[in-house]
């Protein structure tokens, strides 16, 4: 071998270890196929609570001291601050915190904060944020931009708020309410028939009246006897590792009991009292019949249909609705869980715990309404 090619040879050699690793950038410059900007996911579309968290810093950093001055002399301060922010700070409970010209228009765009409780009027459009250091009881009828409240938050019937709502312990909305964006609280979301929502987040979230005890806690279910068996599992393609897929349409009969997580590729169907021990997925729709319990998660690739007294353990997701018939429960208090469609409709009676997002629109339905009853009987 010639002292020439052996250095041609080895430059060779040299220039591919250096483009190979480059190939797959290369080949991406010249073909162009992810051409789509990263997603960057921001901390305030994971954290529900991270606009009360940053508005509680703002309030400590500008007026924990006129707050304690107002709470010591039970009275009221007004003032700027900076060139546009005009705010108001009371310090007992029931002083007026609207102007004669705000009461004559029925509109404040003052920032509002008490030490103490806050009692709203009705029928007032409050355009700034509203603090109190205990409780805030709103009136009827009025508009909220966004409600920080130490301990809860009361808001009369048909009232609307705009951003976000957190509470430390409790938010009580009354009928015909509308809430946008997030509600949170440290305890209970409480919201009655009528009223529209989009993201709820509390250890307890109740569905219009329900009994403090509701949940798979509060009776004793009779546990069905009867276990399912592969082979009486019409279209069952698969069994490995504890899972079962299954093609088409399954129909799981009542009273029984599943050992498995289950995959249909097709609509699924379960029926009356059955127990799931594991998880269920559906490509396409899933109904849960009456008293159906499910340990696992619940999820379709359509509607979700789940009848009355189910309990789901662990997510409820649907690519399009979800409905919740009356005394259905999703999750538990030691364990918090996450119902999520398109759309929501609850029937009264209903209960998750943890969070409850509709990325549409979410409806608490009248008190005579159930929730798709056809779909699930």
């Amino acid at each position: 071998m010639s002292v020439t090619f052996a250095a041609a040879l080895l430059f060779a050699i040299t220039i591919a270890l250096v483009l190979l690793p480059l190939m797959p950038t290369l080949s991406e410059w010249r073909n162009r196929r992810d051409t789509a900007p990263l997603r960057v996911v921001y901390e305030s579309e994971v954290d529900i609570e991270s606009f009360a968290k940053s508005f509680r810093s703002f309030i400590d950093s500008n007026f924990r001291s006129i707050l304690e001055e107002c709470r010591q002399a039970e009275d009221a301060r007004e003032g700027r601050l900076g060139e546009n922010r005009e705010y108001i700070a009371v310090g007992s409970d029931g002083l007026s915190i609207l102007s004669e010209a705000e009461r004559r228009v029925g509109r404040s765009k003052r920032l509002v904060l008490s030490s103490a409780d806050l009692l709203l009027p009705d029928r007032t459009v409050f355009l700034g944020e509203i603090y109190a250091g205990r409780s805030v009881y709103g009136g009827e009828r009025s508009i909220y931009r966004a409600i920080l409240a130490e301990d809860s938050i009361d808001l009369g019937s048909s009232s609307r708020s705009l951003r976000w709502l957190h509470a430390g312990k409790r938010v009580h909305a009354a009928a015909g309410s509308v809430l946008h964006g997030r509600v949170s609280a440290g305890e209970v979301v409480n919201l009655e028939d009528g009223c529209g929502f989009e993201r709820l987040r509390a250890p307890r979230i109740e569905f219009g009246a329900t009994s403090a005890s509701a949940g798979p806690e509060a009776g004793k279910e009779a546990v069905p006897s009867v276990v399912l068996q592969p082979e009486d599992v019409p279209h069952l393609v698969e069994v490995e590792a504890g899972r079962w897929l299954v093609a088409r349409k399954l129909e799981v009969p009542p009273d029984v009991i599943v050992e498995a997580d289950i995959v249909v590729t097709g609509w699924c169907r379960v029926g009356r009292g059955a127990r799931i021990l594991g998880s269920i997925k559906s490509h396409k729709d899933l109904y849960l019949a009456e008293g159906v319990r499910i340990e696992g998660s619940a999820v379709s690739g359509y509607g979700l249909y789940v009848g009355a007294g189910c309990h789901i353990n662990g997510p409820a997701l649907a690519e399009t609705e979800i409905h919740l018939a009356r005394g259905s429960t999703v999750g538990t208090a030691q364990r918090l869980t996450t119902v999520s469609g398109r759309t929501v409709h609850s029937a009264c009676g209903v209960v998750a715990h943890g969070t409850v997002w509709a990325h549409v629109v979410g409806q608490v339905l009248p008190d005579s309404t159930e929730a798709h009853p056809g779909n699930v009987a």
